[in-house]
């Protein structure tokens, strides 16, 4: 499916120096197919069992910067993957590369408890921290496989 996602004409840079990161998407209950338009925002990180791995979209500006017309990107998760959205306040530090924040919320999700309890508790414990200068949120689900439970084999999704 090609179509395109238009970008907002409510917040304008130029006009009042806002902008916004935002990851919209919606997903597919039967399919587990998951469809998403990324207006600069982090991409989403995929877990199955313990392996994870970011999902690839097609990152575009953040909302106010241009108008623009966002690609989105289609990809299916396998049973009992965890799907996490999350805000950069939960990644990064002063003084440090993303690269190192995004390394340590793989390590986090991957070395937790299964339940989606448990791994986002993991997550909060290890990245959230006081005195950050942004807001920390996460979105997060896991798909359940036909028998209900929440294992795997499959790996996790590369875009």
């Amino acid at each position: 499916m090609s179509r395109e996602v238009s970008g907002s004409h409510q917040l304008d840079i130029n006009d009042d120096g806002h902008f916004s990161t935002v990851l919209v998407g919606i997903g597919d209950l039967d399919t587990r197919a998951i469809t998403v338009a990324n207006a600069g925002h982090l991409n989403p990180l995929i877990v199955v069992g313990p392996e994870s791995g970011y999902a690839a979209t097609k990152v575009g500006p953040p909302l106010g910067v241009e108008p623009i017309a966002y690609s989105p990107t289609t990809f299916v998760l396998p049973p009992g993957s965890a799907f996490l959205a999350f805000t950069d306040g939960l990644v990064e530090r002063r003084g440090e590369s993303i690269e190192v924040g995004l390394e340590r919320l793989e390590h986090a999700a991957t070395a937790s408890d299964p339940s989606l309890d448990g791994l986002l508790s993991r997550i909060v414990d290890d990245l959230a921290h006081e005195g950050s200068e942004d807001d920390v949120a996460i979105l997060a689900f896991r798909w359940r496989n036909a028998a209900g439970a929440q294992g795997s084999d499959t790996g996790p999704v590369r875009g």
